[in-house]
């Protein structure tokens, strides 16, 4: 009988954490870090002077904090389904090289150079299997899934300039930018360690790699390709049901 009455106050006083008795639903709550930096670059084409002007960008979209949220449900014992939100805001700088015709004179373009700036925004919804367990306090998991991105950039779109006579060299006037933006499907896969401080709530860090392939169009350049995504990293709140 002492034996029994033991070992029911030990079920009462542990946590349903064992994979007998696994929650049902998770909703994440947090926030990410995305880490590294996308590089590409931008060749627009010009005709002036019956000569062709270039105007070549390369940029940097640099690492940035953003918010990342979801939500699981456990069909199974140990695999679930996942749907997860992401929202990026990236500082997106740019070195330009230009180089146009001389008013006069055949192969003797006059160059200018100069830098902007502007923002590459990465929102993305993410589709995944997840398979999971339990150990004690501590919930891990493994996903890998579809992902649906929407990117807009902010990119260079022309050069204006001034000219004096003898028109041998140029000063640059403003650099007008446009907003560029794709929805390009790509894949998804991560992994998670939480640790529930309760049956319903609990604490969790993440590590995620998705990616997806973009493409920009700008007038006078062809298309720019650009890798959406990259590795981000994690952590928020984590509520069970």
């Amino acid at each position: 009988m002492r034996a029994t009455t033991t070992l029911l106050l030990m079920c009462a006083t542990t946590p349903a954490l064992a994979a007998d008795d696994p929650y049902r639903f998770k909703v994440l709550l947090g926030g990410g870090y995305e880490v590294g930096t996308q590089s590409f670059s931008q060749t627009i084409s010009l005709s002036q002077y019956q000569e062709t002007a270039t105007i070549t960008t390369s940029y940097e979209a640099k690492s940035a904090p953003g918010i990342d949220v979801g939500f699981q449900f456990n069909a199974f014992k140990h695999v679930g389904f996942a749907l997860a939100g992401t929202l990026y805001d990236r500082d997106l700088d740019g070195e330009f090289v230009a180089s146009f015709p001389h008013p006069f004179f055949f192969n003797q373009n006059r160059e200018a150079t100069g830098s902007v700036s502007g923002k590459m925004k990465e929102s993305a919804g993410h589709l995944s299997v997840v398979a999971f367990g339990h150990n004690g306090s501590f919930d891990f998991s493994g996903w890998a899934g579809v992902s649906l991105f929407k990117v807009q950039a902010d990119l260079l779109s022309n050069v204006n300039y001034s000219q004096e006579y003898p028109y041998d060299t140029v000063t640059v006037t403003s650099t007008p930018m446009t907003r560029v933006s794709d929805q390009p499907f790509g894949f998804n896969l991560g992994a998670s360690l939480d640790y529930r401080f309760s049956k319903s709530v609990g604490f969790g860090i993440q590590g995620r790699f998705s990616q997806a392939k973009a493409k920009f169009s700008v007038p006078n350049a062809g298309d720019t390709e650009v890798n959406a995504g990259g590795f981000q990293v994690g952590g928020g709140l984590r509520i069970y049901f």
